[in-house]
């Protein structure tokens, strides 16, 4: 799963006001594309440092640093180009995480074996039944297996049931827990077909993923010793290194997990999420070469930014598999985006929509700023939750007027976020934290929502919520709503956002409907409503007239 988090963005002098995060980003995946061309190894696939994505994960933002700071030649000839690798791969880094990675996959494959013998018959027989769907999600712990629902795919599983179709769900532990507890509450589920993805790795995948991690180090070395631009070399660097990380290894695991799985059951279609994860084209790869016929279905589930490089413009002219066969996407906004960069893998697209916003119109919810709530709404990220709810407490203590609702991340639960702010904010009796399990449960007592990154943003302007974003200079701009135009504020101070919050609670009506209804018109053709005809027009396509039933 994505790094929980980033450093600050660090700027040279030599570099005027804000520095166009989104041109640099496009420079530094250049060269992650270039090292992935030159270096056809599966575990660079399942790198951290050569797979673009949103939201920007901390190596990138340190590359991206290096690039501002000044980055010449960093390999020449002779004494210089030793000089230039030893500073850039410390011997004793390398060091480490060469043992690290061997001991995590042992340990890996300890609890594979563990596993594997515990829930055999199990196995055998989800194995008998039938799947001509396969869909991997990401769960919240073993609690978050009780709902029918799926955090991602939302219905979508109910709506297979109803049209007879096999599936089988690949659940994976967001947050790390217990691997046995979180194996027996997956198999444990009666709703919704489901099975613990770990159960499906070769026990011996990560002692040999393990040794081709070393293996691609080496090729990655010996690239790195051919003269190169300084943008390449950092980025070969960083490559080299992360090829040694235990959660480089966790990555490449799953091109073996969606092999074994399409090998098992030979499913007509493989989905998956689509952001630009690194465990993403490796299951991609996998399926596959298990089965070249399976169809490898990307789930575009979540806002495309600027930084979103693997959807908009993805690798081409590779040895990888760097998209899916088809991608479902949320509206015609986010397919504008995408489309071009995928013509050349000649990808198919089909409007999906998403289960997380209400089927009805958005006139149902017009905005309410007379009740002075403020929902303070992070992404799963620890740094980005400090971030807001240290800026709001200082909010909060001069507008004892106005409430504030905290809204953790799944990701990352309050408790985790406590520790990090600088005052507590139970001193605030306007400031509470959120434990509701719905989000329109909050969306429907706030009148202003205050955000950087969150996908989420994009549902509280359908349900009449005005957007406030939160612009840190220090930071590169993640704001998820860059391309709307009007009603959405924009704050970098705690007086311009006591100021915004006081004005937009005496505004009138009239004028903020309108306003309103526009934002919402943006809202609502970048996003759809997932619903009975969009599981159609995807079966349609993967299954054809001929379904395959339970």
């Amino acid at each position: 799963m994505e790094p929980k988090g980033w450093p600050e963005m660090k700027p040279s002098s030599k570099v005027p006001g804000r520095v166009d995060g989104a041109g640099l980003y496009k420079e530094l995946v250049e060269a992650m594309y270039a090292v992935r061309r030159l270096c056809p190894h599966l575990p660079l696939l399942g790198a951290s440092s050569v797979n673009p994505r949103y939201p920007l994960s901390s190596d990138h933002v340190e590359m991206m640093n290096t690039f501002l700071n000044g980055v010449g030649e960093a390999t020449r000839s002779g004494a210089d180009q030793s000089t230039a690798l030893q500073n850039m791969l410390p011997v004793r880094l390398i060091a480490k995480r060469l043992v690290l990675c061997m001991l995590s996959a042992l340990r890996e494959t300890l609890d594979l074996i563990y596993l594997k013998l515990k829930f055999s018959l199990v196995l055998r027989r989800l194995k008998r039944n039938p799947a001509s769907l396969l869909m991997k999600t990401w769960c919240f712990g073993p609690e978050s297996l009780n709902s029918s629902d799926d955090f991602y795919y939302g219905r979508l599983p109910q709506l297979l049931q109803q049209r007879g179709v096999s599936f089988l769900l690949l659940c994976g532990d967001a947050l790390g827990g217990n691997k046995r507890t979180f194996a027996q509450a997956v198999l444990k589920r009666t709703q919704v077909r489901s099975i613990p993805e770990q159960l499906l790795a070769p026990v011996w995948a990560p002692i040999v993923i393990a040794c081709k991690q070393i293996a691609t180090s080496w090729q990655l070395y010996r690239l790195l010793r051919t003269p190169s631009d300084g943008k390449f070399a950092v980025t070969c660097a960083r490559a080299l290194v992360d090829c040694l990380s235990p959660s480089t290894t966790k990555n490449t695991m799953y091109y073996y997990i969606a092999k074994r799985a399409v090998e098992t059951w030979r499913p007509r279609a493989f989905v998956t999420l689509y952001e630009g994860q690194s465990w993403e084209v490796p299951a991609w790869n996998g399926a596959k070469t298990a089965l070249k016929e399976c169809l490898t279905v990307g789930y575009q589930h979540t806002v495309v930014m600027p930084y979103s490089l693997s959807l908009t413009w993805p690798n081409k002219g590779s040895w990888e598999l760097s998209t899916p066969d088809l991608v479902l996407y949320l509206g015609e906004r986010t397919k504008r985006m995408m489309k071009p960069g995928h013509e050349a893998h000649k990808t198919e697209f089909i409007l999906f929509g998403s289960f997380r916003r209400s089927p009805g119109s958005f006139l149902e919810s017009a905005p309410r700023p007379w009740r002075r709530t403020v929902l303070v709404l992070p992404m799963g990220s620890l740094p980005e939750a400090k971030l807001l709810f240290n800026f709001v407490i200082p909010v909060a203590s001069s507008l004892p007027d106005h409430q504030f609702i905290f809204r953790c991340h799944p990701l990352v639960p309050f408790e985790q976020v406590r520790l990090c702010l600088e005052s507590a904010p139970e001193q605030c009796r306007n400031i509470e934290v959120s434990d509701c399990n719905f989000i329109e449960d909050d969306f429907s007592r706030s009148s202003v929502v205050l955000y950087r990154s969150s996908s989420a943003a994009l549902y509280a302007v359908l349900n009449g919520i005005k957007p406030v974003y939160l612009d840190d200079r220090n930071l590169f701009d993640v704001d998820v709503l860059f391309e709307l135009t009007n009603w959405r504020e924009r704050v970098s101070s705690v007086s311009e956002m006591e100021e915004v919050l006081r004005r937009y609670a005496a505004t009138g009506d009239p004028g903020v409907s309108e306003e309103w209804r526009r934002a919402a018109e943006f809202v609502n053709g970048y996003t759809t409503a997932a619903d009975d005809a969009s599981a159609d027009r995807f079966l349609r396509r993967v299954m054809g007239d001929g379904r395959q039933t339970l």
